[in-house]
């Protein structure tokens, strides 16, 4: 089963879970507290290397931070195990793949007809400039 919480909620639940504060878990993952609150609230997607600290320091599988899966699929022992030059690549992935579900219309959730290609190629030009405005 998947969570419908974003990648923000989930690292906040799980390090309310884990009984920690913003400033402890800040320490832990050498950060600061305002970037801790700035993942939270998903103003910004922590890397990679964050995530895996984050995940061993609260215990929640990398699976349910990334892609909210309930029941871990072996997916965070993969990733750890992957090479490092590759990992970053994978979770990128997932986290475009978590915001191309969260934010795609119902209409496009089933493969796209010849009636609605054009549209949906549209909308996926929309998602690549909000991206590029994001990254600027």
């Amino acid at each position: 089963m998947v969570c419908q919480m974003k990648i923000g909620e989930r690292m906040k639940a799980a390090r309310q879970q884990a009984r920690l504060t913003q400033q402890q878990v800040a320490d832990a993952i050498q950060s600061t507290k305002a970037s801790v609150s700035q993942y939270e609230n998903d103003y910004y997607h922590p890397s990679l290397e964050t995530l895996v600290r984050f995940s061993e320091l609260t215990g929640a599988s990398l699976d349910w931070l990334i892609l909210g899966r309930e029941k871990s699929m072996g997916y965070d022992r993969r990733i750890r195990d992957l090479p490092e030059a590759l990992k970053e690549y994978v979770i990128e992935a997932l986290l475009l793949a978590e915001r191309v579900q969260a934010s795609t219309p119902a209409k496009f959730l089933r493969p796209p007809t010849s009636e609605t290609y054009v549209e949906f190629s549209e909308y996926l030009s929309q998602l690549a400039k909000i991206d590029e405005k994001l990254v600027k």
